[in-house]
Protein backbone atom coordinates (compact mmCIF):
# COMPACT_ATOMS: atom_id res chain seq x y z
CA UNK A 1 0.00 0.00 0.00
CA UNK A 2 1.16 3.59 -1.01
CA UNK A 3 1.95 6.06 2.41
CA UNK A 4 -1.16 7.63 3.28
CA UNK A 5 -0.71 11.78 3.01
CA UNK A 6 -2.27 12.43 6.20
CA UNK A 7 -1.38 12.17 9.59
CA UNK A 8 -3.26 8.50 10.80
CA UNK A 9 -3.45 6.29 13.74
CA UNK A 10 -1.83 2.47 14.22
CA UNK A 11 -4.85 0.18 14.72
CA UNK A 12 -2.31 -2.53 16.64
CA UNK A 13 -0.96 -0.27 19.41
CA UNK A 14 -2.66 3.62 18.70
CA UNK A 15 0.31 5.36 17.60
CA UNK A 16 0.17 8.72 15.81
CA UNK A 17 2.48 8.24 12.72
CA UNK A 18 3.27 11.15 10.15
CA UNK A 19 2.46 11.56 7.00
CA UNK A 20 3.92 9.56 4.23
CA UNK A 21 5.34 6.86 6.57
CA UNK A 22 3.47 3.11 5.38
CA UNK A 23 4.48 1.53 8.73
CA UNK A 24 4.36 2.48 12.22
CA UNK A 25 7.36 2.95 13.87
CA UNK A 26 6.65 1.73 17.19
CA UNK A 27 5.07 -2.13 16.24
CA UNK A 28 5.83 -1.91 12.84
CA UNK A 29 2.19 -2.37 10.97
CA UNK A 30 1.59 -1.42 7.79
CA UNK A 31 -0.69 1.74 7.40
CA UNK A 32 -4.34 -0.13 5.98
CA UNK A 33 -3.62 -3.35 7.67
CA UNK A 34 -6.54 -6.01 7.60
CA UNK A 35 -7.93 -7.01 11.57
CA UNK A 36 -5.85 -9.85 11.16
CA UNK A 37 -2.67 -8.22 10.58
CA UNK A 38 -3.53 -5.60 12.95
CA UNK A 39 -4.43 -8.33 16.04
CA UNK A 40 -1.02 -10.04 15.30
CA UNK A 41 1.09 -7.11 15.79
CA UNK A 42 -1.10 -5.78 18.53
CA UNK A 43 -1.54 -8.72 20.69
CA UNK A 44 0.34 -11.69 19.40
CA UNK A 45 -0.02 -13.65 22.20
CA UNK A 46 -3.64 -13.73 21.91
CA UNK A 47 -4.03 -13.70 18.37
CA UNK A 48 -1.86 -17.47 18.93
CA UNK A 49 -4.47 -18.32 21.60
CA UNK A 50 -7.20 -17.60 19.42
CA UNK A 51 -5.72 -19.81 16.56
CA UNK A 52 -5.13 -22.84 18.85
CA UNK A 53 -8.70 -22.79 20.22
CA UNK A 54 -10.17 -23.08 16.76
CA UNK A 55 -8.31 -26.17 16.17
CA UNK A 56 -9.53 -27.60 19.60
CA UNK A 57 -12.85 -26.57 18.68
CA UNK A 58 -12.11 -28.60 15.13
CA UNK A 59 -11.05 -31.37 16.91
CA UNK A 60 -14.02 -31.48 19.20
CA UNK A 61 -16.43 -30.77 17.31
CA UNK A 62 -15.64 -33.74 14.61
CA UNK A 63 -15.08 -35.75 17.60
CA UNK A 64 -19.50 -34.90 18.38
CA UNK A 65 -20.77 -34.33 14.72
CA UNK A 66 -18.22 -36.18 12.44
CA UNK A 67 -20.83 -39.37 12.55
CA UNK A 68 -24.18 -37.33 12.29
CA UNK A 69 -22.42 -36.06 8.90
CA UNK A 70 -21.54 -39.19 7.84
CA UNK A 71 -24.63 -40.30 8.07
CA UNK A 72 -26.34 -37.39 6.68
CA UNK A 73 -24.15 -37.70 3.53
CA UNK A 74 -24.35 -41.55 2.93
CA UNK A 75 -28.45 -41.37 3.68
CA UNK A 76 -28.50 -38.23 1.14
CA UNK A 77 -26.79 -40.37 -1.86
CA UNK A 78 -24.10 -37.78 -1.74
CA UNK A 79 -21.17 -40.14 -2.09
CA UNK A 80 -18.30 -37.76 -3.78
CA UNK A 81 -18.80 -35.38 -0.61
CA UNK A 82 -18.74 -38.48 2.11
CA UNK A 83 -15.90 -39.11 0.27
CA UNK A 84 -14.42 -35.75 1.12
CA UNK A 85 -15.46 -35.63 4.49
CA UNK A 86 -14.11 -38.86 5.70
CA UNK A 87 -10.96 -38.32 3.42
CA UNK A 88 -10.54 -35.14 5.49
CA UNK A 89 -11.24 -36.45 8.50
CA UNK A 90 -8.70 -39.15 8.31
CA UNK A 91 -6.35 -36.58 7.44
CA UNK A 92 -7.34 -34.60 10.48
CA UNK A 93 -7.19 -36.96 12.95
CA UNK A 94 -3.73 -38.54 11.61
CA UNK A 95 -1.87 -35.35 11.69
CA UNK A 96 -3.42 -34.41 15.61
CA UNK A 97 -3.63 -37.60 16.90
CA UNK A 98 -1.17 -36.60 19.95
CA UNK A 99 -2.67 -33.74 20.05
CA UNK A 100 -6.48 -34.88 20.15
CA UNK A 101 -5.56 -37.35 22.67
CA UNK A 102 -4.17 -35.15 25.24
CA UNK A 103 -7.20 -33.09 25.08
CA UNK A 104 -9.38 -36.04 25.68
CA UNK A 105 -6.72 -36.81 28.92
CA UNK A 106 -9.93 -36.70 30.93
CA UNK A 107 -12.12 -39.44 31.06
CA UNK A 108 -15.22 -37.68 32.05
CA UNK A 109 -15.01 -35.17 29.02
CA UNK A 110 -14.01 -37.91 26.54
CA UNK A 111 -17.00 -39.62 28.00
CA UNK A 112 -19.31 -36.37 27.86
CA UNK A 113 -18.33 -35.40 23.77
CA UNK A 114 -18.63 -39.10 22.74
CA UNK A 115 -21.68 -39.38 24.80
CA UNK A 116 -23.45 -36.41 22.80
CA UNK A 117 -22.11 -37.36 19.45
CA UNK A 118 -23.52 -41.01 19.52
CA UNK A 119 -26.82 -39.41 21.41
CA UNK A 120 -27.13 -37.18 18.15
CA UNK A 121 -25.48 -40.04 15.72
CA UNK A 122 -28.86 -42.24 17.32
CA UNK A 123 -31.62 -39.41 17.23
CA UNK A 124 -30.16 -38.87 13.73
CA UNK A 125 -31.17 -42.40 12.82
CA UNK A 126 -34.09 -42.20 14.73
CA UNK A 127 -35.20 -39.69 12.36
CA UNK A 128 -34.67 -41.16 9.17
CA UNK A 129 -35.33 -44.74 9.38
CA UNK A 130 -38.20 -44.64 11.80
CA UNK A 131 -40.17 -41.23 12.04
CA UNK A 132 -40.37 -40.18 8.12
CA UNK A 133 -42.48 -37.30 8.38
CA UNK A 134 -40.00 -34.16 9.74
CA UNK A 135 -41.65 -32.77 12.79
CA UNK A 136 -40.53 -29.03 13.25
CA UNK A 137 -41.32 -28.62 17.24
CA UNK A 138 -38.88 -31.64 17.65
CA UNK A 139 -36.48 -30.14 15.19
CA UNK A 140 -36.23 -26.84 16.73
CA UNK A 141 -36.28 -28.67 20.33
CA UNK A 142 -32.95 -30.98 19.37
CA UNK A 143 -31.40 -27.98 17.61
CA UNK A 144 -31.61 -25.29 20.62
CA UNK A 145 -30.35 -28.84 22.96
CA UNK A 146 -27.25 -29.16 20.88
CA UNK A 147 -26.32 -25.83 20.40
CA UNK A 148 -26.38 -25.88 24.10
CA UNK A 149 -24.46 -28.99 24.88
CA UNK A 150 -22.09 -27.71 22.31
CA UNK A 151 -21.37 -24.23 24.53
CA UNK A 152 -20.87 -26.12 27.22
CA UNK A 153 -18.40 -29.17 25.66
CA UNK A 154 -16.46 -26.01 23.84
CA UNK A 155 -16.39 -23.28 26.78
CA UNK A 156 -17.01 -25.28 29.99
CA UNK A 157 -14.11 -25.60 32.89
CA UNK A 158 -13.15 -29.18 31.59
CA UNK A 159 -13.17 -28.02 28.02
CA UNK A 160 -10.60 -25.05 28.77
CA UNK A 161 -8.84 -27.72 30.59
CA UNK A 162 -8.75 -29.70 27.68
CA UNK A 163 -8.04 -27.16 25.26
CA UNK A 164 -4.97 -26.23 27.63
CA UNK A 165 -4.23 -29.23 27.15
CA UNK A 166 -4.56 -29.34 23.53
CA UNK A 167 -2.72 -26.43 23.13
CA UNK A 168 0.46 -27.02 25.52
CA UNK A 169 0.87 -30.37 23.02
CA UNK A 170 0.74 -27.87 19.97
CA UNK A 171 4.36 -26.55 21.02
Amino acid sequence: MVAPNYNWTCNACGETVKAGESRCSKCGCKAGANGIETEKKGNPLGYLRKLAYRKFEAAILAVIYAPFFILALYNAGRFPELFIVVIGLVVFFIKDWKSIQHAFQDRAYLASCLSVGIVVFFAMVGRIYFIPDFIVNYAVLGLVVMCCVTYYLLKGKKAQEACKRFNDNQV
